[in-house]
Formats: structure tokens, sequence, C-alpha cells
């Protein structure tokens, strides 16, 4: 960006594709390396600047299954390693500076975790959410008052 210049990269991986409109969430640096976080792509994508090439990291197709939920709900970075959110499989991967898999932690949520997270949500009268698929406007209606004059 600093030379203000476009570069022509490779081509995508084989096999890649958005299931949906958005294909990534966002663009991670870590060293020379930039990561492309996918929302509803198939795949964790490493650019490599100096030589415009494009490598797979991780193709989530067999983990996604008919399962139509985003491939990373979260990413960030810490000491020069990658972390993701896999919210196909509900763990937590950690990738160096060259794609490479460190380790992963599997998260084991309590069983009333959704049931209060939705309670938590609903009842928060201070913020505003907007409608979507896990939450449609049928579900706010019973919080809604009509004052008439």
């Amino acid at each position: 960006m600093s030379k203000n210049k476009m570069i022509d990269y490779g081509r995508m991986p084989e096999q890649f594709a958005i299931k949906k409109v958005i294909g990534f969430s966002s663009l991670v640096q870590i060293g020379n390396s930039i990561f492309a976080i996918p929302l509803w792509a198939n795949m964790l994508l490493r650019i490599i600047p100096s030589n415009t090439e494009i490598q797979t990291v991780k193709n989530y197709d067999e983990e996604r299954g008919n399962n139509e939920e985003i491939a990373i709900s979260c990413a960030w970075t810490k000491n020069r390693k990658l972390y993701c959110m896999n919210n196909l499989s509900k763990c937590i991967e950690v990738y160096d500076e060259n794609g490479n898999t460190v380790e992963f932690f599997h998260l084991t949520f309590a069983n009333n975790f959704f049931k209060q997270m939705e309670k938590q949500i609903l009842h928060n009268k201070e913020a505003l959410f907007g409608e979507s698929e896990i939450f449609p406007i049928g579900s706010y209606i019973r919080y809604i008052s009509v004052k008439e004059n």
C-alpha cells in the first residue's frame, strides 16, 4: 500500500469456492505472510507478497458438510501466531507465520450456555439488534409494546 500500486497475484487454489456472498472477513499479516480469513469461503489462504503466491492453509469443505455456518467466527494474532476460532469444529486452531498448524484447542460449552446467551441478548433493552437468521424479528415481537396516543 505504501507504493500505491496493485499487484497481480497468481491464481486462486484449485477447488477454491465461496459458499455465500462474502468470502473473507479480513486479511491478517504475520511476518511476511498475509492470511485471508474465511467467512463463507471454503479455505484459509496464505498470501506471500514477495513471490505473489497464494497457498491453501486449510480447506474447510470436509468439516462443513451440509453445514452453512461461517468457517471462522473470530481470528487474532499473538506472538507471531494466528489463532482461528473454527466455527464448524468448535475448536481454536493455531498457525505459525508459514501456515503450519502449531496446535489446536477443543472448546466445551456449558449445557445452558446458548440459552443464557439468548436470554441476555433478548432482554438487553439498552442496545438495538438487527434481524438475522439466528435472531429473526419474530423473537423480538413479544418485547415490543405499542403506546397509544
